[in-house]
């Protein structure tokens, strides 16, 4: 075999090893993120072997000639198959919510990866270009968890907010309302339910602080350690499930130290009065 024929050939040969690597650790990472976002059981020996699994697939695909009505669900079925192998699942719905998720960072990790190369006009069939491939997919990905996990989480938390509304000295304010099961604070002095609210709904109770609030300090003690919040009373609270109005009175509002981390809403309200939200 001529030199320069036994060059190319271990140079195709260094090129194939590179991409197997390449899609191991592709398929690794999506694997990853999608068992964090859902919060799916794995661990690392299972992950990587379902990815050398996954690129061995890829890597065989082309070999086997295959009409396009024909490899669309051979794929489809090895991508399920992958998935229920690579982790443990308490019920049918967790496993379809990991197979959706898993195709859908698969889905946007090819456009993305793409994009990147074609923006800064990179080639693709470079031996060098794969360890650049790795790190687009890597980017990529931590940046669309980040932004699929935001939407997933508001999405949970959306799913226990409610209409409200609050009465202080004829002022109504209109919120949002998070269920919060773990919210059982009482005042000492009034044995009264305490809903923590932001400090926009204080503002807008207050006529943006010309009317008295009335408040008093109280202390707390959370995971952060011992605080002080304000805490002042209120008319009356509204909480609607549906068209049904849910009315209480005898209530405190303490306003918050911090911004709520999801910004969806306005109001933690107390547990005792989920009951009666039918929650």
């Amino acid at each position: 075999m001529p030199k320069e024929t036994a060059g190319g050939v271990k140079r195709v040969a260094v090129y194939i090893e590179y991409v197997l690597l390449d899609n191991i650790v592709i398929d690794y990472l999506l694997l990853k993120y999608t068992f964090k976002l859902v919060g799916g059981k794995s661990g690392f020996r299972r992950l990587f072997f379902c990815a050398f699994l996954g690129a061995a697939f890829a890597a065989a695909m082309p070999l086997v000639p295959m009409p396009l009505w024909a490899s669309v669900p051979v794929k489809a079925l090895f991508s399920a198959a992958l998935v229920w192998a690579a982790g443990s699942y308490a019920t049918k719905k967790s496993y379809f919510l990991s197979f959706a998720v898993f195709n859908l960072y698969t889905f946007l990790l090819g456009g993305s990866v793409t994009g990147i190369f074609n923006l800064f006009a990179l080639p693709l069939d470079r031996e060098y270009s794969v360890g650049l491939i790795v790190l687009a997919a890597y980017v990529s990905i931590r940046l669309m968890h980040k932004g699929v996990a935001v939407l997933y989480r508001r999405k949970n938390v959306y799913a226990y907010v409610s209409d409200c509304e609050i009465t202080l000295n004829g002022t109504t304010v209109r919120a949002k309302g998070f269920l919060d099961t773990g919210n059982n604070l009482y005042d000492s002095k009034t044995d009264s339910p305490v809903v923590i609210c932001s400090r926009s709904v204080a503002f807008r109770l207050s006529d943006n602080f010309r009317n008295k609030l009335g408040g008093r300090k109280m202390k707390i003690v959370t995971a952060a350690g011992e605080s002080e919040i304000t805490v002042f009373k209120i008319d009356r609270l509204k909480i609607y499930n549906g068209d049904k109005a849910n009315i209480y009175d005898n209530v405190l509002l303490g306003v918050a130290g911090a911004a709520f981390r999801d910004g969806g809403y306005d109001l933690i309200i107390h547990s005792e009065m989920i009951g009666g939200l039918g929650c």
